[in-house]
């Protein structure tokens, strides 16, 4: 496991990185002390003994959705939240934090209790989105009180609209798929038992090369059709990423999914997570298959704990489908998927920044070159992909390329997802 996740562990647990528990981590994982405390200080989800947090730590998001949402009132002095802090024979700290992804249903505030005394009475990282300020009020009381209220990530405000209106959802949209999960990867399967490679005339001479992808690797080529773009901002083309990636030497290449969405505003990504997260699990799976890669993960951010737990359990099932893992359906191809947590910070939505969270590294941009296709994650071929771009995928590989492609409004190709929010 990285020391990223083994130190999220520690302060899931602790509420902070207590000093006995990073020396034991450095012992055991033959780690100088100074590297964790490096990466620890870094990073602002990270607390250590020196930061130790307080008995009641509320955080109340500051960021525009949420003042819109008289966020500011919660941090009053006489008649907010604040007014806690005034409580008896516990420390309660209020203060502001930027976006917690909840910006659809603001005002959203993380409440964590730490008992140093007994950890099972703690619990850290709890959202409470969308309550008015009477319902903050009894809940905090209750916290005060001891007592344990659930998180209130109110789904009860989602838009009820059918899946299948997205038309995202293969799945959904055609009934003969409907009872067979992961079709999609196991079609491609019996069709590309073994991996495509390309002959080196072929990589010799560029010119070869889309010629070579239309006859004899079919399924690259719908991506190629489809004009699918990058969702996370920039709008590179995915078939580029992944024809570059499968051109690379056999050996290990990394497939990693970008789920660590904080821009304020934007929350298109947690949707898909949470109601369609084997979409994004395939769509890992089919650009590890198609492009030869060895490994995927997917990255989210902390604070998403609800599509933490739906993405991993949509990697459990894929792997009881055999579609995932080592020998998929019985041959002799592997590719594993796993979940990265992220550490936290702004920064790592960029994808070189992420890059070096999941290497137990400061999430800070890499000076460019070289690039991650040639040398990302453990400084091996790498492909980085949007959440959304991925959940694409399985659609475009069953109703093929041209269906993408016709699929947009006024001459663009494709659909894509934005997220509204605040007075409109």
């Amino acid at each position: 496991m990285k020391i990223v996740q083994r130190l999220r562990e520690i302060q899931d647990h602790h509420g902070y990185l207590p000093d006995v528990e990073l020396a034991k981590l450095a012992r055991d994982t033959g780690t100088p002390l100074y590297r964790l405390q490096e990466v620890a200080s870094f990073f602002f989800h990270f607390r250590q003994e020196w930061d130790k947090p307080p008995d009641i730590e509320i955080k109340v998001c500051r960021d525009m959705s949420c003042h819109l949402a008289q966020a500011a009132d919660l941090l009053h002095a006489d008649t907010g939240l604040k007014r806690f802090e005034a409580t008896k024979n516990l420390r309660v700290e209020v203060t502001g934090t930027s976006c917690l992804g909840r910006c659809d249903r603001a005002p959203a505030v993380c409440i964590s209790r730490h008992d140093h005394k007994n950890h099972a009475n703690s619990f850290h990282d709890r959202v409470y989105a969308g309550l008015k300020p009477k319902d903050l009020d009894e809940t905090v009381e209750e916290i005060i009180r001891g007592e344990n209220p659930p998180p209130r990530d109110t789904p009860d405000l989602r838009l009820d609209i059918s899946i299948a209106y997205w038309q995202i959802n293969p799945y959904e949209t055609d009934p003969a798929l409907a009872s067979q999960p992961y079709a999609v990867t196991k079609k491609y399967l019996s069709e590309f038992p073994n991996p495509v490679t390309i002959p080196d005339d072929v990589k010799k001479d560029p010119k070869k090369v889309p010629e070579f992808i239309k006859n004899s690797h079919p399924w690259l080529a719908k991506l190629d059709a489809a004009g699918l773009l990058g969702m996370g901002g920039a709008g590179v083309k995915a078939f580029e990423k992944w024809r570059d990636l499968w051109i690379q030497a056999p050996g290990l290449k990394y497939i990693v999914c970008n789920g660590d969405e904080s821009e304020p505003s934007t929350f298109k990504d947690r949707e898909l997570l949470l109601r369609t997260p084997h979409l994004i699990v395939e769509g890992v799976i089919l650009a590890g298959l198609i492009t030869g890669a060895t490994k995927g993960y997917i990255y989210i951010r902390h604070e998403y704990l609800e599509q933490i737990e739906a993405v991993t359990q949509a990697i459990l099932e894929a792997r009881e489908e055999g579609v995932c893992g080592t020998k998929i359906l019985g041959g002799s191809r592997s590719f594993d998927v796993e979940v990265f947590v992220s550490p936290g910070g702004y920064i790592c939505g960029e994808q070189s920044a992420l890059i070096e969270a999941m290497e137990d590294k400061r999430g800070q941009p890499r000076n460019k070159p070289p690039e991650l296709l040639t040398n990302g994650l453990d400084d091996k071929p790498t492909v980085v992909n949007n959440v959304e771009t991925l959940a694409w995928v399985p659609a475009i590989m069953h109703h093929g390329g041209e269906w993408y492609a016709k699929s947009g409004k006024t001459n663009c190709k494709g659909r894509r997802f934005f997220s509204i929010c605040g007075d409109l």
